[in-house]
């Protein structure tokens, strides 16, 4: 009977154990959420905000794509992966001292949008007309949560000359900033913007400053 009464004891325990780590994994799930994307000057723009539980701290973000719509990451394109803090200009921040410095994207109708510090973006640059699905993870997760992490609607993408946008201006300088398209094919490119990097460079940022 004591055996007996032993073992109940170690189930109870384990059940116990159980019922506490359970709940932990709320604070591991980092699904990004509202999930957006617009199209402008040849290269589309997704932005998405972290979690509840924030960022995932010290990884990444894994960008896929799919002419369907996306519902699990195993019937998709894997196209990029960003840091989770890429909001952030570091080189802007560091070259003119600017404490608060995040990326400017351009908006739908062509006007600024300021990144923010609970957000991370990716830009993609489509090499032909197409209407493309997105989803956004974290590294090492898979969760799709349609129209959270998974865009409802496919963006409309064509191949219209990609621009550059300011990033910083005073009296003697003004900063701009493009995102280029990297690809595991250097020949690969469009003929109009060709590619920069390889393919785990694909959307990085790049500042560069024309002097007056």
């Amino acid at each position: 009977m004591g055996d007996f009464t032993k073992k109940i004891d170690i189930v109870t325990i384990l059940i116990l154990l159980l019922s506490t780590i359970a709940p932990s994994r709320a604070f591991s799930d980092h699904t990004p959420r509202n999930l957006r994307a617009w199209h402008i000057n040849g290269q589309t723009f997704l932005v998405w905000e972290h979690s509840e539980q924030g960022p995932p701290v010290g990884h990444s973000y894994e960008i896929y794509a799919s002419p369907n719509p996306i519902e699990s990451i195993d019937d998709a394109t894997l196209v990029g992966r960003v840091s989770s803090n890429n909001s952030i200009n570091h080189r802007l921040r560091g070259y003119y001292l600017l404490p608060d410095a995040h990326w400017v994207l351009p908006d739908e109708a062509g006007y600024s949008y300021w990144m923010q510090e609970n957000e991370s973006f990716f830009v993609v640059t489509p090499h032909q007309p197409r209407s493309e699905y997105y989803a956004v993870v974290a590294l090492f997760e898979s969760e799709i949560v349609p129209g959270q992490n998974s865009l409802l609607d496919p963006v409309v993408e064509s191949t219209d000359p990609v621009m550059c946008y300011v990033q910083f201006q005073n009296d003697d300088v003004t900063i701009y900033a493009h995102w280029i398209d990297g690809r595991a094919d250097p020949n690969s490119g469009r003929p109009d913007y060709p590619v920069m990097g390889n393919e785990y460079s694909n959307g990085v940022g790049f500042n560069f400053a024309v002097w007056e």
